[in-house]
């Protein structure tokens, strides 16, 4: 009977694979949690099995977990290779091994043919029709089922219904697939509920540092807005604008260690929305330049951009690259020597590539500094103690440039240069703002604004906080907009059914009562066919992607986070009146 050999033959080649599956599955547990003596228990139970001649465990890496001893790699002539890949949320940790010898079955169910064969000698015919319908029934049929019922079990299926059985071998079979799927039932269980606490928990990280935005963020907008006022006073004394500078540079250092905070876990989450349009590098060279040059001049230090080709367009995000550049230059200005100056110039690659260097002076770094400064919270030893900050900008550099499709590096050399190479793609695509002229700038901050209002439009200031007030009244005054000012989103409601003249609702987010996001709906449903030329700005220190997400799905023209300064805000209002 070589037919039904071979199909005894796979079908129980298909059963010790069905346990292989739900050992697998019992396995991934205790070696996810390093549980080992759990993991090696269950796996030398299980050896014991007739026909399992050795069992290996191997990490996704190759490194062996099970057995101890080195592993037998050559397989017998009458050996067969089982593997089954250790999943974790769909996600490959590792592999299963299983070495099988049938002979045992095989023999077991040849010595039980024998038996019945023998009975049979004078009705062989008959005998041999019976002998293969017990077999199709009591041991074909039961397997084959109990094979359906396996792969139910992949599908998720815990309730498939099981064969009966009367032979011996395939009992025990039947038990230990009764006892896995148990087993893998009570597991997957755990891992739902592990599952919904890490979702959990990442959401509680998320309300925490929204919130801890926010409280930051809050008073930093009064303490940088109200010393831009004072340091753009003509008629302050220097001595009172030298310390009020002095306190608008902390509060901006405060700022970025805030934002920097808030992005890296976001990035390592991939939470971070990006959009990559084309950059002139002379235009981002000039915005940045602006912020940058004051930093250096406190430090005792210049920056010099330089365009070396042109045209200069690169593949980025516009406010991501920005912070790039910021992060890079600023470090070179905690670590070059006084007195020194800063290159950052954009040189063109070959093929479509392009690179912004930022090189400064300092020692030479070894290849395990090179490895290890873009880790988070990682500075080298010889600055932990003599440099401010929390070590994770360039760590956030390094993944903002990798996902606008580049790369950053450092290199170094013995005449004491470090240079940090930011290579992106190039584009024959036009910029939105083109900046035409190489640019070879060293220029500093200009604190101040310009009315930019020649028709007075009429803003509806909408926020709780006194101090909030007072410092939107001074921005939008300097910036020559006409306002009026409401204490909550009920008193902004009244404002807006009394008067028709109203041009903008600057509203805060958070207010007690009605939000801001909820006055915005509330306009845009309920007071539209009065108020339809209205335009919206959310202004809020919740600045998750989330929050700035809800605000313009609510009907927001746009969502200023803060602490913004009074060119965001020029800027902000300029685009939404064009």
């Amino acid at each position: 009977m070589p037919l039904e050999e071979s199909t005894i033959r796979q079908s129980l080649v298909d059963a010790h694979k069905g346990t292989l599956n739900q050992l697998g599955s019992v396995v991934i547990t205790p070696m996810l949690q390093r549980d080992y003596s759990t993991m090696f228990e269950l796996l030398e139970s299980q050896e014991a099995r007739d026909g399992w001649k050795r069992i290996r465990v191997i990490r996704d890496n190759g490194k062996q977990l099970y057995p101890l001893d080195p592993w037998e790699p050559m397989i017998q002539k009458n050996e067969i290779l089982l593997t089954q890949r250790l999943l974790f949320l769909d996600k490959s940790v590792g592999e299963l091994q299983l070495v099988l010898d049938l002979d045992h079955d095989l023999l077991s169910i040849s010595e039980f043919g024998y038996q019945i064969e023998a009975l049979n000698l004078g009705l062989f015919s008959a005998g041999l029709f019976f002998m293969f319908l017990y077999f199709r029934l009591n041991i074909g049929v039961p397997l084959e089922r109990l094979s359906d019922a396996m792969t139910a079990l992949t599908r998720g299926d815990f309730e498939y219904p099981l064969p009966k059985v009367k032979h011996a071998e395939l009992d025990g079979l039947l038990t230990d697939f009764k006892w896995s799927r148990e087993n893998i039932r009570q597991h997957q269980e755990k891992l739902v509920a592990l599952r919904e606490e890490a979702n959990e928990a990442n959401r509680a990280k998320s309300n925490f540092l929204s919130h801890m935005s926010h409280e930051l963020r809050t008073p930093l907008y009064a303490i940088i807005g109200i010393s831009d006022f004072v340091i753009s006073e003509q008629k302050a004394p220097q001595e009172l604008i030298k310390k009020v500078k002095t306190i608008s540079t902390s509060g901006q250092h405060l700022l970025s260690l805030v934002n920097d905070m808030l992005d890296l876990p976001r990035l390592e989450a991939g939470a971070i929305d990006l959009f990559l349009e084309p950059l002139s590098i002379s235009k981002t060279f000039k915005d940045v330049s602006g912020v940058v040059q004051k930093i250096a001049e406190e430090k005792g230090k210049k920056i010099k951009f330089t365009v070396r080709e042109n045209p200069a367009i690169v593949v980025a995000d516009n406010t991501r690259l920005s912070q790039v550049l910021f992060n890079l230059i600023s470090n070179a200005c905690k670590y070059s020597p006084e007195g020194s100056e800063i290159n950052v110039y954009y040189q063109g690659l070959s093929g479509d590539r392009g690179a912004i260097l930022v090189c400064n002076t300092g020692r030479e770094l070894s290849e395990e500094e090179k490895a290890r400064i873009f880790s988070p919270f990682e500075r080298l030893d010889i600055h932990k103690s003599l440099v401010d900050g929390a070590g994770i900008g360039l760590a956030i550099s390094k993944r903002l440039v990798e996902l606008m499709g580049g790369a950053l590096s450092v290199r170094s050399d013995s005449e004491h240069e470090i240079v940090f190479a930011v290579e992106l793609p190039i584009t024959d695509q036009e910029p939105k703002y083109r900046d035409k002229l190489d640019y070879d700038v060293e220029s500093e901050v200009q604190v101040g604004g310009v009315d930019v209002a020649d028709d007075a439009k009429f803003v509806l200031v909408v926020e709780d906080d006194k101090t909030n007030q007072m410092v939107l009244a001074a921005q939008l005054e300097h910036l020559g907009y006409k306002f009026i000012m409401a204490d909550s989103a009920k008193d902004a409601i009244e404002r807006l059914k009394q008067l028709t003249n109203i041009d903008l609702v600057l509203t805060d987010v958070r207010m007690p009562g009605m939000s801001g996001i909820e006055l915005t709906r509330y306009i845009r449903d309920q007071l539209e066919k009065s108020n339809s030329h209205i335009k919206i700005v959310g202004i809020s220190a919740y600045a998750m992607d989330e929050d700035i997400s809800k605000g313009i799905a609510a009907g927001m023209d746009a969502y200023l986070t803060k602490p913004f300064r009074l060119d965001d805000l020029r800027k902000t209002l300029s685009r939404i009146f064009l």
